[in-house]
């Protein structure tokens, strides 16, 4: 595993020239300002060259809230794995339970956000019910 800022970097490099497309590293602190943040990257269709770029993950909140969404939108921040960050929404997490569900996608996934309705729905008990409901579907 990189452990200097240098070899990180390196190792970014050598990961964007061999990939396809877009590299994203998960998050992590960054060295000199101690701010958690992700880095991505990509070659560069010239050459051998490598292009990469920082973004906090405070900037990258700020740069979300800044999109304009209609009344009935929603923003919703997820990890390459399905792990739906944020928001803390029973209904929402209910949804992608069933759409994972529904279109036969990792049923793992579509358990831990059915899950995270369930432990969200405590504050809305209108949910309970359906999410119970999906909960039985998916360990059926």
């Amino acid at each position: 595993t990189p452990t200097t800022r240098r070899q990180r970097a390196a190792a970014r490099g050598r990961q964007a020239r061999a990939a396809d497309g877009q590299i994203r590293t998960p998050p992590y602190v960054f060295f000199t300002t101690r701010e958690v943040g992700i880095t991505g990257a990509r070659r560069s269709g010239l050459g051998p060259a490598v292009v990469g770029a920082d973004a906090t993950l405070r900037d990258l909140s700020r740069a979300f809230a800044r999109q304009p969404l209609t009344p009935s939108s929603e923003l919703v921040l997820f990890t390459r794995d399905g792990t739906v960050l944020a928001p803390g929404d029973a209904a929402l997490h209910l949804v992608l339970a069933r759409a994972l569900r529904e279109h036969g996608s990792d049923p793992v996934r579509a358990l831990a956000a059915a899950s995270r309705a369930a432990r969200l729905a405590e504050a809305d008990p209108s949910l309970a019910d359906e999410v119970r409901a999906e909960l039985e579907l998916l360990l059926s």
